[in-house]
């Protein structure tokens, strides 16, 4: 009962600053992310409360495994934790966004494929994974790939479990359209990353109880 409960209150938390994050929640109302424009990189922290809170989580979870940790080492690998996951929270997005990866023809040349694929940090290393399983820009295991390398690196300090809770929590959302109220898009967000965030926090903290705390 008590993960089942964390797990709650972890998806709201990070569901919601998911939802900000990706500026989705104006589907809802139009007023509910414009306080992001008030200020100089507003936009970022949403981003960046997601990282603090995964960070936070990792730093809790190093300091069990490790016993005896001098206390003088928690800020230094809570910082680097921290930046690792807003790293990947940064990091592009468009390759998943519709879960049918970029779905645009570009180029013009009739096909959509990888020539279409707006370059980005990760766009080169999410083609050679996608080619392994014969996917291509456009198609929807393009978008599982691209989540599971953003969960990656995103939850990197959490074991790096988003690789796989990340891509199920989109799929499952992206079959939202026509079926939910509001926009697409703040499904793949509020439940997809939430859901992939939330589930991977919640089987990190499971597991360091499991075997190093219990």
């Amino acid at each position: 009962m008590f993960y089942i409960l964390l797990f709650i209150v972890l998806f709201i938390w990070l569901a919601f600053w998911s939802a900000q994050a990706g500026r989705s929640m104006a589907s809802i109302n139009l007023e509910l992310d414009t306080w992001q424009d008030g200020f100089k990189n507003g936009h970022r922290v949403p981003e960046l409360i997601i990282a603090l809170t995964i960070g936070s989580i990792g730093t809790w979870g190093q300091y069990q495994i490790f016993d005896g940790l001098s206390a003088w080492w928690l800020p230094l690998i809570f910082t680097a934790m921290t930046a690792v996951s807003f790293a990947g929270k940064e990091s592009a997005t468009v390759g998943y966004l519709r879960h049918k990866g970029s779905i645009k023809d570009a180029n013009g040349d009739g096909v959509v494929d990888n020539k279409d694929a707006r370059k980005n940090t990760l766009q080169p290393l999410n083609a050679w994974l996608s080619g392994l399983f014969g996917w291509k820009n456009g198609d929807e295991g393009y978008s599982w790939v691209w989540a599971f390398t953003k969960g990656f690196i995103t939850t990197m300090p959490v074991f790096c479990i988003g690789a796989i809770t990340q891509p199920i929590g989109r799929e499952i959302a992206s079959h939202a359209k026509g079926r939910l109220p509001w926009d697409s898009n703040f499904w793949m967000e509020y439940f997809g990353d939430g859901f992939g965030y939330a589930a991977a926090a919640t089987t990190y903290i499971f597991i360091i109880n499991y075997f190093w705390v219990f």
